[in-house]
């Protein structure tokens, strides 16, 4: 018997002699050739790769190759591999083919090429994959948000989204439920504009849709809510006074001041000592909230916008200067949410609608609470962040604050 294992593919020839034992001598032999051909079976991938894909979807592949001849195998990415997905080679003969179609594959195709080696042969196989649309929410990018508005005055919000389909899908605006006794509310149904005319004075809230047209199906949509705070006019929202100087709002919502100094705190414009109500200056009708200390005055506009006035050595007024103000002046950013506003000798502290705490001016004793004894002259958030604060109070370098769970926190001065 003749055995053998072949290395490689090859045919190669062997002589095999037989011999006698030369009974009687002497011993005869014969001599022939035996041909061997050694040839290898070509490895098969035997698994089928999925034909279709989704747009932000994983696609995935797992590969199965085998052999006959028990050589090792290397699977690997063909050439006209188009879908440039990552192949994970196990080293057995099977692996995993991946890719996720962004969302500017939708509506096309790519090749999946995946090849499967052994020491001599290779098998290709290619699949056309075909990329289907996927529908994903509008997203409202400006809500919840909270409008406050005089009562009989007219009010709207412009709500805005973003669709993240490419192309952006057709997007109609409705209204949800609403908690609104005294008004109606309307919106564009193209624009998103919320309107409405407060009829009492009322905090309500209204859900804004938004929905897109369903390509492909089904619409989806986006909900978030609006809260409208209705105030009268016929009362007086807050007053406030100083050492030296007092400020009120009026019925029709004027903001009025007394008093005097040389910086200004009285609001209209001059250093003058006044000894009768006078008009603030430019404060025309609509303010909701009013503080002040012995130097600086600050108010709330019925529009959420932050207005201080007076004194200014350190960054009080919150316009980035340290100049002293004898007219409201916007703070740095120009906001539209402040709810609460309180000012000190040197400091004033603000509460915006989605409960963050803000301050700015003198620091020296940490009052500012951002971690730093560094002054600031425009509005600097305290230092972790939180969204849970309801009201805030400065005081002589010192500020205290109520989180929504009635916890009562104080930082600076002791």
């Amino acid at each position: 018997m003749v055995s053998w294992t072949c290395d490689g593919v090859e045919t190669c020839t062997v002589n095999v002699v037989v011999t006698d034992d030369g009974t009687p001598a002497p011993a005869l032999s014969d001599t022939e050739t035996l041909t061997i051909e050694c040839t290898d079976v070509a490895p098969q991938i035997t698994s089928t790769p999925p034909a279709n894909a989704t747009e932000n979807v994983a696609y995935t592949y797992d590969i199965t190759c085998t052999d006959a001849d028990l050589d090792a195998l290397t699977l690997a990415k063909g050439a006209g591999d188009t879908c440039a997905g990552i192949l994970v080679d196990n080293d057995d003969g099977t692996g995993t083919y991946m890719f996720t179609p962004d969302e500017n594959q939708g509506g096309t195709s790519c090749d999946v090429q995946v090849t499967c080696t052994d020491t001599q042969d290779t098998d290709t196989h290619t699949t056309t994959v075909n990329i289907s649309e996927d529908n994903r929410a509008p997203v409202i990018t400006n809500l919840p948000a909270t409008e406050p508005i005089l009562v009989g005055s007219p009010g709207s919000y412009d709500a805005d989204a973003v669709d993240p389909d490419i192309p952006a899908d057709v997007l109609t605006w409705s209204l949800g439920a609403d908690t609104c006794s005294s008004f109606a509310l309307s919106i564009d149904t193209t624009t998103g504009v919320v309107s409405w005319t407060c009829g009492g004075a009322e905090t309500c809230t209204v859900s804004v849709v938004v929905t897109d047209d369903g390509t492909p199906a089904p619409a989806l949509s986006d909900a978030e809510t609006l809260t409208i705070q209705c105030a009268s006019a016929r009362k007086l929202v807050r007053i406030s006074t100083g050492h030296k100087e007092g400020n009120g709002s009026k019925e029709d919502g004027i903001l009025v001041s007394r008093g005097g100094y040389a910086r200004g705190q009285p609001g209209g414009g001059t250093t003058t000592v006044s000894h009768s109500l006078i008009k603030v200056k430019d404060a025309d009708a609509g303010w909701l909230y009013v503080d002040e200390s012995d130097h600086h005055s600050c108010a709330i506009g019925m529009d959420g916008t932050l207005w201080c006035w007076g004194e200014n050595t350190d960054g009080q007024i919150g316009d980035g200067t340290t100049t002293d103000r004898d007219t409201p002046t916007l703070e740095a950013y120009g906001d539209g949410s402040w709810t609460v506003v309180s000012a000190s000798d040197g400091h004033t502290c603000a509460v915006r609608s989605d409960g963050s705490l803000w301050c700015w001016g003198s620091n020296a004793h940490g009052q500012l609470g951002d971690g730093t004894t560094t002054r600031r002259t425009i509005p600097t958030r305290e230092m972790n962040a939180d969204a849970d604060w309801m009201t805030v109070s400065a005081g002589v370098g010192h500020t205290c604050g109520i989180r929504q769970d009635g916890t009562l926190w104080c930082w600076g001065w002791r």
